[in-house]
């Protein structure tokens, strides 16, 4: 039996979400695989814990995983609503946001990624993906045709550009001239990688 990806039904859960972990996995490539990783949004099923050979794993999401995978410990948060990650500056080597942030307003975002910065270790590095701006249409015309989760897409708060979100990077403290963007899926999704 298949464990949903995602709340609610989309044809192209399963594979949009796979195209995010490798994304995310080429970018971990070069991360210390012997330390901490901590994916924030691990989603319903961990797929990047549970593609990551790092020592340590932990995952954040509003709802529970149906099942927690060995050796990965979850951590129930609502992070739109909270101020602090509950553990020390500097635990993480690795910090994941996969389809994350377009579910968060820039105020929580900006909060987020404060405390993303304090709790990566030096050399620390983050990676993101979001849909490019201008691409919500597009989404929700395909959530209609149950093409991607309409419960998710719903949920979509703002569209993040590089330009802002390079300026929420750099007021979190992350140097610019560490930050690399790119797209995947035909130019709709952006990837960020920030290294503390």
């Amino acid at each position: 039996m298949k464990v949903r990806v995602t709340r609610g039904f989309g044809f192209f859960e399963r594979y949009l979400s796979r195209k995010r972990r490798i994304i995310a996995c080429a970018h971990l490539f070069a991360a210390p695989r012997q330390g901490s990783i901590l994916d924030i949004g691990c989603g319903m099923d961990c797929s990047l814990l549970r593609a990551v050979a790092f020592n340590e794993r932990h995952g954040i999401d509003q709802v529970e995983p149906h099942v927690i995978p060995p050796g990965v410990v979850f951590h129930r948060m609502d992070i739109e609503h909270i101020f602090s990650l509950p553990f020390p500056r500097g635990y993480f080597d690795a910090v994941t946001m996969l389809a994350v942030v377009e579910h968060m307003t820039p105020e929580a975002v900006q909060t987020l990624l404060c405390e993303i910065w304090r709790v990566l270790g030096p050399g620390g590095l983050l990676i993101l993906t979001t849909p490019r701006p201008g691409t919500d249409f597009l989404l929700r015309g395909m959530a209609r045709m149950h093409l991607v989760s309409k419960e998710e897409i719903e949920e979509h708060t703002h569209e993040y550009g590089r330009h802002e979100l390079n300026a929420c990077l750099a007021h979190a403290g992350f140097a610019l001239q560490h930050v690399r963007h790119g797209t995947f899926e035909c130019g709709l999704n952006t990837w960020v990688e920030a290294r503390k």
